[in-house]
């Protein structure tokens, strides 16, 4: 894990010192590339020496160990990352307010996304839905960000040289729509883009440049983006446990964007070998440790019933779990 790098970039960002931007960058990129890491533990073999290890698929891989509690950690380096890059390259113009989060052991990063930022004398705030933009040339990193009249895509180019690339823009995220021309503007950095038709636009970023483009975004899509970022009441019982602690349960709330259960079982799979989750009436069956469930949740007020099957084979039931507002 790199978390590191974003704080080398921030390092280099206040004191200008480019051998430091330099490592960050090596280090991201090097994550992604053949390293052996805890791996090593699992089995003495060559195999991470070649070339396609890393592009083999999860069930494909038999000699190294999985952790699954570092898939947020390795989403927080990721964005912290791309936040702080484009924090360096535009000499402090596109900055977004963080606050410190603990993962556990050096697992550490800035949060972002709580308060609006600027980019480039304008006030907007992160929105970095998955696939919202997908630019032809794979040296482009970006970051995204709303405001009431547009849509802010700041790109980073990885590459020491000028990248002139088309961009596919995802409509169902960003509400435009096809048949319509939209004007898109250069607002800071170096490059240029072109407008915005059918879902797709040009861009051109300078060799290790950033280029913040603003695109016109049309009304509708205003309100839901807004809502996302509008509080909500609190609940009053977002949390639950069975009697015996062998069941929990809480509310994950994402303002108005998400509202979830996440139920587990503090057992393991040496006790129980098969678990059923129950909520709101709707069933899911898990065989597989760690045993534990998401489901969306619409009102405000939610059941939660489970049980589960033993290695000796008995049924255990345990009482209902409710959590509401």
């Amino acid at each position: 894990m790199a978390n590191y790098a974003a704080w080398t970039l921030r390092l280099a960002h206040y004191t200008g010192d480019g051998f430091l931007a330099r490592t960050a960058d090596h280090a991201v990129i090097g994550r992604y590339r053949n390293f052996p890491g805890y791996h090593i533990n699992t089995a003495r073999t060559t195999v991470y020496e070649k070339a396609d290890y890393p592009l083999r698929g999860h069930m494909e891989l038999g000699a190294n160990s999985f952790h699954y509690n570092h898939i947020m950690p390795h989403i927080s380096l990721l964005y912290d990352f791309l936040v702080t890059q484009a924090l360096f390259r535009s000499g402090g113009k596109v900055d977004f307010p963080g606050e410190f989060i603990e993962g556990y052991a050096y697992l550490q990063s800035k949060f972002y996304g709580h308060l609006p930022g600027t980019i480039y004398g304008r006030e907007a705030r992160l929105w970095m839905p998955t696939g919202l933009a997908t630019p032809d040339d794979r040296q482009l990193n970006y970051i995204s960000a709303v405001d009431d009249d547009a849509l802010y895509i700041v790109f980073m180019n990885q590459s020491a040289e000028t990248v002139e690339t088309d961009v596919a823009l995802d409509y169902a995220l960003s509400g435009h729509s096809d048949g319509r021309h939209y004007r898109t503007q250069v607002i800071g950095g170096s490059g240029a883009s072109g407008q915005l038709a059918d879902g797709r636009f040009t861009v051109r970023v300078a060799g290790n440049g950033i280029a913040a483009v603003r695109i016109e975004t049309p009304p509708p899509v205003r309100p839901q983006l807004a809502a996302l970022f509008t509080a909500e009441t609190r609940w009053q019982t977002p949390y639950a446990a069975t009697q015996d602690d062998a069941v929990r349960c809480m509310r994950v709330g994402f303002g108005r964007a998400a509202n979830n259960v996440f139920v587990y079982f503090t057992q393991d799979d040496t006790q129980l070998r098969k678990v059923w989750f129950t909520v709101d009436g709707r069933t899911t069956e898990d065989t597989y440790y760690p045993f534990e469930h998401t489901a969306p949740i619409d009102g405000e007020r939610t059941e939660i019933t489970v049980k589960a099957l033993t290695r000796q084979g008995r049924i255990i039931e345990w009482e209902t779990l409710e959590l509401k507002k």
